[in-house]
């Protein structure tokens, strides 16, 4: 396919269909300005300095054409590292390491972003990232060994997705060899090329394609590469954990996201990740998505079965401590109703347990009443051990004991005692619950 090249400015009006309508919003004319001034300076830089051409490329250019402002501007040029950094030297430009730096330890050049054609320049303080064009030699499914390469079409032709295969020029034009706008249009996500190959160079782009999907809200079913996918699910096992919980995190993050889970289960992605779903456990999944409630907490919710292992999951994808404590509560937890709230109050104050966990159970299926009442003040148990050892309580077992009984009568009694109340029941309660503690 011939590169198509348009101008933002010029040829907006073409762009502007009724999906692009909406897709776009009110934020068409930013599309006229889609380099930053940092960006827009280091691109002359290069190009003074050994006339060089450098573009914005990837997401970013999808996210610019679906109205939305990027998360990080990835820039691409036809300059090498080595002379991305003399140029950087002579006209005065810091960057990550330094050329100093790389002249002393020349090692460094097969270290970091640098081994795969990536310098870091800094301005006002923040680090801006270009890349050399590259072409990929030799991949394992994970890692890929590339070559420097002049051509954006090449390099274009490495990338997962029509949409993100995309590239901006200083002008404004963009440049799209494989009908990525046509698809952004379409709201369909397409691999480069032939499906089997681009899974094959990397196997986190089956999470990819459906994270993608779900950007899109992409919910046809392409032949193609579902069974593509379905092939090479094997790679998956291949993947570090953390990788996958990255891409699966940002798809948890969103009804639609959710939504894509279906597809993964029937081109057995979920199966190898672990997960196994059922109508029950992906409705409570969807539900907990719809009201925002965090990819943990859908997670927890996907695998509330008997069938699915979560700590194997929580150890596997490398989630945080908080993330694994919130998910395995839900899980436990996702069967609750609004009349296990008293449950939980009692565990609240008189177990001191966590609050936070079953308001975000509650905010999860949409008991939002309850999820506010748990995050209020709750009454506090008002007697401390040393409270009791000042009414001559000893230490012990018989004192943990009597510490229940009394927190089980404050809780009968609506929370409403006093210390001095409680204090002045233990002589009774010693007596009555508690014989030999003097």
């Amino acid at each position: 396919m011939s590169t198509i090249g348009f101008s933002f400015n010029v040829a907006i009006e073409k762009y502007r269909l009724p999906l692009k309508r909406k897709f776009l919003g009110n934020h068409l004319m930013k599309l006229a300005r889609p380099w930053s001034a940092e960006a827009m300076f280091l691109a002359q830089q290069l190009k003074a300095g050994g006339g060089h051409v450098t573009r914005i490329v990837g997401g970013a250019v999808r996210d610019l054409l679906s109205g939305e402002a990027p998360a990080d501007i990835d820039l691409v040029t036809t300059a090498t590292p080595f002379e991305m950094m003399q140029i950087a030297e002579r006209q005065g430009l810091n960057t990550i390491p330094t050329a100093q730096r790389l002249r002393d330890f020349p090692d460094d050049w097969n270290k970091g972003g640098l081994k795969h054609g990536t310098v870091t320049f800094v301005l006002n303080g923040e680090p801006f990232e270009i890349t050399t064009l590259r072409a990929d030699i030799a991949t394992d499914g994970r890692h890929a060994e590339v070559a420097f390469v002049q051509d954006f079409r090449i390099d274009a032709a490495r990338r997962d997705f029509t949409i993100n295969a995309m590239n901006v020029d200083i002008h404004g034009r963009v440049h799209d060899y494989y009908g990525g706008i046509k698809d952004l249009q379409n709201r369909e996500v397409r691999f480069v090329g032939e499906p089997e190959e681009r899974i094959q160079e990397d196997y986190l782009r089956i999470l990819r394609y459906f994270r993608m999907r779900a950007k899109l809200d992409d919910r046809s079913r392409n032949e193609v590469a579902f069974n593509a996918i379905l092939r090479h699910t094997d790679g998956i096992s291949g993947l570090a954990g953390e990788r996958i919980w990255q891409e699966m995190k940002k798809l948890l993050s969103s009804d639609a996201g959710v939504s894509q889970l279906p597809f993964m289960q029937s081109t057995g992605v979920l199966a190898k990740l672990g997960i196994q779903m059922n109508e029950e456990t992906y409705s409570r999944a969807s539900l907990a998505a719809k009201n925002a409630s965090g990819s943990a907490i859908v997670l927890g919710m996907l695998t509330s079965n008997e069938w699915t292992d979560l700590d194997t999951i929580i150890e596997r994808w490398r989630l945080s401590k908080s993330e694994g404590m919130i998910a395995k509560f839900i899980k436990e937890e996702a069967a609750s109703t609004a009349t296990d709230f008293d449950r939980f109050v009692a565990a609240i104050c008189c177990e001191n347990a966590r609050a936070d966990l079953p308001s975000l159970l509650y905010q999860a299926v949409g008991e939002t009443a309850l999820a506010s009442a748990l995050r209020a003040p709750l009454p506090k148990f008002p007697v401390t051990g040393e409270d009791l050892i000042a009414h001559g309580v000893k230490p012990g077992p018989q004192m943990g004991a009597l510490i229940r009984h009394l927190k089980a009568v404050w809780q009968t009694r609506g929370y409403s005692q006093s210390a001095t109340e409680i204090l002045q029941s233990i002589p009774d309660a010693i007596t009555s619950h508690s014989p030999g503690v003097r």
